[in-house]
């Protein structure tokens, strides 16, 4: 509000804080990660599963089979069809995989894509598509 002129010679304002308050809606501290400035290898993965099998379980298999390095997967697409038996579904993957460190090497890449493949096919009975 605003003081009264015996308080203080021309025109002043005074507020009152509640910093337990204010602390209580303070955001937490921002974390950041740097941005990568080595190239992904980005790939197309293809699987099929029985109709039950959820992407998201699929994507969340493969973070934890390929760790840090794979930076991103999103499906892509879902095909069911005449291709395929009854029952089962064709999902694309668009995946890519970014060191923080270095560029990955060609055999890097294979061996986080064949670690992913080898966890999707024991968890989900997943076989690659070609």
């Amino acid at each position: 509000g605003e003081l009264h002129p015996e308080l203080a010679e021309g025109e002043w304002g005074a507020f009152e804080l509640d910093l337990s308050a204010l602390a209580e809606l303070a955001r937490d501290v921002v974390v950041y990660t740097d941005v990568i400035s080595f190239p992904a290898v980005k790939q197309d993965l293809s699987f099929v599963v029985t109709e039950g099998a959820l992407a998201g379980e699929m994507i969340a298999a493969a973070r934890e089979a390929a760790g840090a390095d794979l930076r991103a997967m999103e499906v892509s697409d879902v095909y069911r069809g005449s291709q395929l038996a009854e029952g089962q579904k064709s999902i694309t993957f668009a995946v890519a995989f970014q060191s923080q460190e270095r560029t990955l090497s060609d055999s890097e890449a294979t061996s986080l894509r064949e670690k992913i493949v080898q966890a999707l096919a024991e968890r989900f009975d997943a076989t690659l598509r070609s």
